[in-house]
């Protein structure tokens, strides 16, 4: 239990290693003591999902705390500024400062990010993913490739990939009728496992399953289908777990060459 809680904790407080200087840099230009920062941060998250309070409004007070304002995040849930299957070509372009995604949304960019996404039931338990994540190198080996990108990659979470649906599977007809929101290599899985899979933005996802235009989906863990709303719209759980994997990542532009650890220190020194 206690190892499982460890491995929670690392994995989602990622994002929060842009407070110690692991992450990328602020500002191309030397900053004097009193400047401040704003960075724009466009999520995949809509608002309602429990990850946007729980892991980016965290980050939010976490960095206002510890640099004493100095750097601010002006958040945007999915779908604001851009579609987002589109956030890491925009923070890669420099036009967001930061974003979250899926992994399964940058695979055309990051070619780990497949398996970032999870391959299905690769793993059997959280603690194994994050160990595979921070102690076996995979992390680094997505730093790397997402940096040809000028982007500095930092997994959000590892959770199980659970899904929800509008009537019970009892036999395999009934999978096989489902229409299924999905994504990355899940999508694939389950597409060539015998249903359909499609792919849906998280701000549509509720209203697709109320109006049938699917009839299941996955969004993370059990908790994120509860924050959404889906059980109003799809009361089955389906178990075990699709997969367990590092759902959400969140990217920073490199090209930021001012850490925050630096910002952090310079707070600390002036208090």
């Amino acid at each position: 239990m206690n190892l499982f809680a460890h491995a929670r904790k690392s994995l989602t407080v990622y994002a929060s290693a842009l407070t110690l200087g692991i992450s990328a840099a602020l500002s191309a230009a030397p900053a004097a003591a009193q400047d401040t920062y704003t960075w724009k941060v466009q999520s995949h998250w809509p608002g309602s999902s429990s990850s946007y309070t729980d892991s980016l409004m965290r980050l939010q007070r976490v960095l206002d705390e510890r640099t004493d304002g100095r750097l601010q995040l002006k958040l945007y849930e999915a779908g604001a500024l851009f579609k987002s299957k589109e956030i890491f070509n925009a923070v890669s372009r420099g036009i967001l400062e930061m974003g979250t995604i899926s992994p399964a949304y940058a695979q055309d960019k990051v070619s780990l990010a497949g398996i970032a996404s999870g391959l299905p039931f690769a793993f059997r338990n959280v603690w194994e993913a994050a160990y595979f994540h921070q102690n076996l190198g995979f992390e680094q080996m997505l730093r790397e490739e997402a940096a040809e990108h000028g982007v500095y990659w930092a997994t959000d979470k590892v959770y199980p990939t659970e899904m929800v649906v509008k009537q019970p599977i009892t036999n395999w007809d009934d999978f096989t009728s489902l229409k299924i929101r999905s994504s990355g290599a899940l999508q694939t899985f389950l597409t060539e496992a015998g249903a359909a899979a499609s792919y849906i933005p998280g701000s549509e996802l509720y209203s697709a399953l109320d109006s049938g235009i699917v009839d299941g989906a996955h969004w993370g863990a059990s908790q994120g289908a509860f924050s959404m709303g889906l059980y109003e719209v799809a009361k089955y759980h389906v178990q075990p777990a699709l997969n367990i994997a590092g759902t959400d990542a969140s990217l920073s532009a490199r090209r930021r060459s001012i850490s925050c650890q630096k910002i952090c220190r310079k707070s600390s020194r002036m208090r």
